[in-house]
This record gives C-alpha cells, sequence and structure tokens, in this order.
C-alpha cells in the first residue's frame, strides 16, 4: 500500500501538470498585471519600481512609476529571477505558481499522514489520496495561474510551518526553528501569518499546556517579527524601498477587507452567501468530507476531551473561514484555496478508517460514484454557476449529486459498513467533481480565474497594436495594455473609481488628452457607469472585442 499511496499521489502531480500546461500561454488578467508590471522591473533593474499605469496609491494617481510593495517583495523578487532567466512571459511567470503547487501537494501528503493512525501503508495511501483531492482541486489549478502571493509562496510556507510545529512543539528547543520559518512567512505576507500564533496558543490551552502555549505563541511571534523587522530595515535602507509603504498599504487593505467582510455578518443567510463561491470552487464532495470530519472531532471532545493535532488544523480553517467570508478578487476566491489542502488532511483520518472497513467494496463504490459524479457535473452542472455568477447548481445535477451518495450509503448496508461507503462516495463526489470542471475549464476559450468568462482579451491587445503608437496615451484595462507595444497606459479602474464617486470625466488624463478608450465592460456596473459617463463626451464606441469596447475620440474634435 505504500506504492500504492505515492502513486496515487505521483499521479495527482502528472494530471495537475497536464491541466496547467494547457493553460500557461493564456492571457494575463486583472490584478496580474501589477504584479506582472513589478515582476518586470526586477528583472529589468533589480528594483520592484516602474510603471503601474497611473494605479492609485492610497489615494494617490499622479505617479505612473510606482514601487511594486503591496507587500513584502519575496514573490516578486522569486518571480523576478525567473523571468530575468527565462524571459518576461506568462507561461514562465506562472512557473512559481506551479512550483508552489507540487510543494503544497507534498506538504499535503506529509500532513494527512501524520494525522492518520496506523500503519506505515496506510498514512501513505491516505496521504495519496488527499494529494488527489488538493492537486485535481479546480480553485487549485486556476490559481496555480495568477500571478500572486498567497498559492505559489504563502500556502507552502503556511503548510510547512503547522507541518513542523506539530512534529516539534513537543520537543525541548527544536521548536524554535519555527521563528524564522514565521519570519519568512511575513516576507511572503504581513497579515495572513498573524493568526497562526494566536491558533497555537489557544490550541496549547487546550490541551493543558498554557505555559508551553504562552512560550511558543510569543517568542515564535515576536522572535519572527523581530527577525522580519530587522531584515526587512536592512534590505529596505540598502536597497533605498520606501519602508513604510507595505504597512501603509496593508492597513488599507486591512480596513477594506473589514467593511467587505462585515456585510457578511448581517445575518445568518449574508454568511452563506459569502460562502456559496468558494464552497463551489472547492467542490461540494470536499467541503463535505471537511465538514463531516469536523463534526465528529466535535462529538469525540463532547464524548472525551482529548485535544489532537487535527485540531490545530481546525482552529486555522476556522479563522480562514471567518476571515475570508465574502473577500474575492475579481470574482475569484483566490484567499480560499488555502482551505483546500486543510480539508483533504482533516478528512484522512475518516478515509483511513472507511478504507480498513472493507477496502475491496470501498474500492468498488468509490471508483463507479467517481465515474458517475464526473459525468453528471460535466454533462448538467459545468461552470455556469462561475459564468453566470448565481453561485447555484442545476437542481436536476444536484440531486443527481446526492443520490449517488445516498447509493453509495445503501451499498454498504449489507455488509454493515455504510459509513464507510459514504465516505466512499464523498472522495469520489470530490474527485469527479473537479476533474469534471478541470477539463471544462481547461478547454474554455474563456478567461477561468478572474473576471470569470471574459473574452476578447488578445483581440483588444491586437488593436492597440494596430492602432496605437507606443508613446501615445490611452485608458485601458491593465490587462491589455500591458501585453501590447504601447505601456503609456492609465489604469481603467481610475476613470471607474472617479465615475463611481461623481467626478465627471472630460477625456484627459493629468492634463494630457487620451488617445482612445480601451474598456473591460463584462460586468453591468462598469458599462453602466461608462455609457452614462461618456454621454455627451468627444468619445464614441467603434468596435468591440468580446467583453472590451474601443471608443475614439470623434473627428476633429
Amino acid at each position: 500500500m505504500n506504492r500504492i499511496g505515492v502513486l496515487l499521489a505521483l499521479g495527482a502531480a502528472l494530471a495537475y501538470l497536464i491541466f496547467v500546461a494547457r493553460q500557461l500561454d493564456r492571457p494575463l488578467m486583472y490584478d496580474d498585471a501589477n504584479f506582472a508590471l513589478g515582476i518586470k522591473a526586477v528583472a529589468e533593474t533589480g528594483l520592484p519600481f516602474g510603471n503601474q499605469g497611473w494605479m492609485s496609491e492610497r489615494g494617490d494617481f499622479s505617479q505612473r512609476e510606482q514601487w511594486a510593495l503591496w507587500h513584502p517583495p519575496l514573490y516578486i523578487y522569486a518571480d523576478g529571477l525567473l523571468a530575468r532567466i527565462g524571459g518576461w512571459t506568462p507561461p514562465v511567470m506562472r512557473l512559481l505558481g506551479v512550483v508552489g503547487g507540487l510543494t503544497t501537494g507534498v506538504l499535503t501528503f506529509l500532513l494527512a499522514g501524520d494525522l492518520t493512525r496506523g500503519p506505515p501503508s496506510l498514512k501513505s495511501f491516505v496521504g495519496g489520496i488527499a494529494v488527489l483531492l488538493v492537486l485535481l482541486n479546480p480553485l487549485v489549478i486556476q490559481s496555480t495561474l495568477i500571478l500572486d502571493i498567497d498559492f505559489p509562496v504563502l500556502l507552502p510556507l503556511t503548510l510547512l510551518f503547522l507541518w513542523l510545529y506539530l512534529r516539534l512543539e513537543a520537543t525541548r528547543a527544536r521548536w524554535l526553528w519555527l521563528a524564522p520559518v514565521f519570519g519568512l512567512l511575513l516576507w511572503a505576507k504581513m497579515t495572513n501569518p498573524l493568526p497562526l500564533v494566536g491558533v497555537v496558543l489557544v490550541w496549547q490551552i487546550l490541551r493543558g499546556h498554557l505555559t508551553r502555549g504562552v512560550a511558543h505563541s510569543v517568542t515564535i511571534g515576536v522572535g519572527g517579527a523581530a527577525l522580519f523587522g530587522l531584515s526587512w530595515l536592512l534590505i529596505g535602507r540598502a536597497l533605498g524601498f520606501p519602508l513604510d509603504m507595505p504597512f501603509g498599504v496593508n492597513y488599507v487593505q486591512w480596513q477594506d477587507s473589514a467593511d467587505v467582510a462585515r456585510r457578511a455578518y448581517d445575518s445568518p443567510g449574508a454568511f452563506i452567501d459569502g460562502l456559496q463561491p468558494a464552497v463551489l470552487w472547492l467542490g461540494p464532495g470536499l467541503v463535505a468530507l471537511g465538514l463531516a470530519s469536523v463534526a465528529i472531532r466535535g462529538a469525540q471532545l463532547a464524548r472525551n476531551w482529548s485535544v489532537r493535532h487535527a485540531d490545530l488544523l481546525i482552529g486555522v480553517l476556522a479563522v480562514f473561514v471567518l476571515g475570508y467570508v465574502n473577500k474575492y478578487a475579481g470574482w475569484f476566491p483566490k484567499y480560499e484555496v488555502a482551505m483546500a489542502p486543510l480539508l483533504a488532511c482533516l478528512a484522512a483520518p475518516l478515509i483511513a478508517q472507511a478504507w480498513c472497513a472493507r477496502p475491496r467494496l470501498v474500492a468498488a463504490v468509490g471508483a463507479l460514484a467517481g465515474v458517475t459524479s464526473g459525468f453528471v457535473t460535466l454533462r448538467l452542472i459545468g461552470d455556469t454557476w462561475a459564468l453566470e455568477r448565481t453561485w447555484q447548481i442545476d437542481a436536476t445535477g444536484g440531486a443527481w449529486l446526492v443520490f449517488g451518495v445516498m447509493l453509495c450509503a445503501l451499498a454498504g448496508l449489507p455488509w454493515r459498513v455504510a459509513g464507510a461507503t459514504t465516505l466512499a462516495g464523498l472522495v469520489s463526489l470530490a474527485i469527479g467533481w473537479s476533474m469534471a470542471i478541470d477539463v471544462r475549464q481547461m478547454r474554455a476559450a474563456y478567461q477561468t480565474d478572474y473576471w470569470y468568462g471574459t473574452t476578447g482579451t488578445r483581440d483588444a491587445i491586437g488593436w492597440v497594436d494596430a492602432h496605437l503608437a507606443p508613446d501615445q496615451t490611452y485608458l485601458s484595462a491593465k490587462e491589455v495594455a500591458i501585453s501590447s507595444r504601447d505601456q503609456r497606459y492609465v489604469d481603467q479602474d481610475n476613470v471607474v473609481y472617479s465615475l463611481s464617486i461623481g467626478r465627471p470625466f472630460d477625456g484627459t488624463w493629468a492634463g494630457e488628452p487620451l488617445d482612445a478608450l480601451v474598456v473591460w465592460q463584462r460586468e453591468p456596473y462598469v458599462a453602466d457607469l461608462f455609457t452614462r459617463g461618456l454621454a455627451g463626451s468627444r468619445f464614441r464606441e467603434t468596435v468591440r472585442f468580446g467583453d472590451y469596447v474601443i471608443y475614439e475620440p470623434t473627428p476633429g474634435s
């Protein structure tokens, strides 16, 4: 069974690489653009300073060249090195995401095995299943393809921190290595790692180790923060960084995030609505497995208070759920991708119990259920929920998926292992759902991460190259501008903000007349802003490419 687990993990990694490779060369989108420009600056000059299209820098729209220090630049420098070696292209810049994905798979394998009780062969088998659940997940695959910190750097480092802590927390001194790991986490992102030390403290207190919990949380937290602060000061001064920028940007972003999250707590219905996109991206099977694991641990604790290693992951998962509810970027739940390996690892002990109950029956039921759920998802559900942003699946398709899990439960009744076959059905639902969505997204002729469903990006880039000279100033969706010859663009989001607060648009920027507007309008609100804002102006619509509308000045204006 050792070999089976490793083969399952390797098979998952191979499938992951195939799905990702087929999409490596698609256009960059939305926030990809800003990171790509920062990466380009690092590759060319060694500093994350360059063109950002007059993007707002904490309310300042006056600077075209800006520091890309919205967070500490660990990610931008790592990807900048790749761009320097392999060239500034989407496939090269996305390679760091691939490395992060494979690293996440390895750490998921190790964590799932450590949480499972039994012989090494069982741990390996369950680890392989957990890797399948993670690496085939559509949210994981699409997160690989965006240029961002959270998946390629922050998630593997977070899993590494959890894995090391669970292995070292009972040692006399080796747990001190967690301080530099925490410092490295802060170099990835300053806000997201902070709750980890709080969860560690609560977990140790619940185990009855107050002194250990205080010592660990204070030493790791303060020590890691001190290492980060000192290195940030030394490196930042040497390279001329504006040392306050990440702190100021994170403060503003924290305020915005708090306002967004607060709306999810207006009512239970609002909270559920805020979670629905993440549930569908993660898949109902994986979410159900995680919830079942949490519920069973709750029942075990109520019967016999004995806090285990899995409870630390439950604490981290709870923080992510409560903190990330209703938090999305360009309609995409990129922050919630951290939940995928946690859910898979928490499900590992249940999967082990199911497998041990009756291996051949569980395998047969699981295989049949996987094929069936994949077919139902592909034919009856698809990705309409993301394309239309209803965040609801077809009722008929959903009923068939539920019916399939019920049949799995019935299949185990004659042998009194209905629980085991039900779990097999949920695992198979998770894998079948993921594979079906992955195939649909791999073949899609539209964007499948930020601004899901967007089309026309390449055509809009072609129009800019054909009609504008490299030194002309124009308004543009940034994903179009950064891939065109003319890099003298004004970020579309600047004018969206101005129009949204009632400022009139006069067709100029910083005193310069704009020679064209290349506007993304898939969002009806954005389309309406520009329709009303350009009424009576010197610009008229001349052509449309999918979700992009080109406006040009009227002759003689």
